[in-house]
């Protein structure tokens, strides 16, 4: 049987406290509603990867790394592939090896993280072709058997297509230059 080890949280229980005073009975003023014409509605604010443009572009290679890392961290596939165009390739190839991996080991790792990213000049449409550094953190996979692989990270170069489409941002495509 596989097991998967998570981390726990600890969870503190606060207590109230009362202290003692010259009143007897607490006294507590009432809020003040605010009147019809203060109250305010607004939309939630968009998350930086959620705007359309070279900034949005990047924000959003940024928060598809960090689904990138939690699929490699948990083994759970469904939010990263999500974030992917049917026709993302890498995607569906990342997906296939999280599954194999956690079919019979775990992983421990930090994962990936950017450290630079370049939308270079001149695109436009709804594709930007977006230069990741990425600086990928050691990882152990520990196999049932007992087998230990590890990998001791590194940097990497990949080019990441993102493709706007029905007001969000997808990755269309990562490709590793030789």
């Amino acid at each position: 049987m596989r097991q998967i080890h998570r981390h726990a949280l600890a969870l503190g229980l606060v207590l109230a406290l009362s202290a003692c005073g010259g009143d007897p009975e607490p006294q507590f003023e009432a809020d003040p509603s605010p009147a019809p014409s203060e109250v305010t509605t607004s939309a939630p604010a968009k998350e930086a990867w959620e705007e359309k443009s070279d900034d949005g572009a990047i924000a959003f290679v940024e928060h598809w790394i960090d689904e990138f890392n939690a699929m490699q961290t948990t083994g759970e596939v469904d939010e990263f592939r999500r974030l992917g165009t049917p026709d993302c390739a890498a995607c569906d190839n990342f997906v296939g090896i999280t599954r194999d991996i956690y079919a019979e080991a775990t992983v421990e790792s930090k994962g990936w993280s950017v450290e630079a990213a370049d939308v270079p000049r001149g695109q436009s449409g709804p594709a930007r072709d977006i230069s990741v550094q990425i600086r990928q953190a050691p990882e152990t996979i520990t196999y049932e058997d007992g087998r230990v692989e590890r990998n001791d990270g590194g940097q990497l170069t990949v080019v990441m297509t993102t493709r706007w489409a029905d007001d969000t941002w997808l990755m269309d495509s990562v490709e590793f230059p030789a």
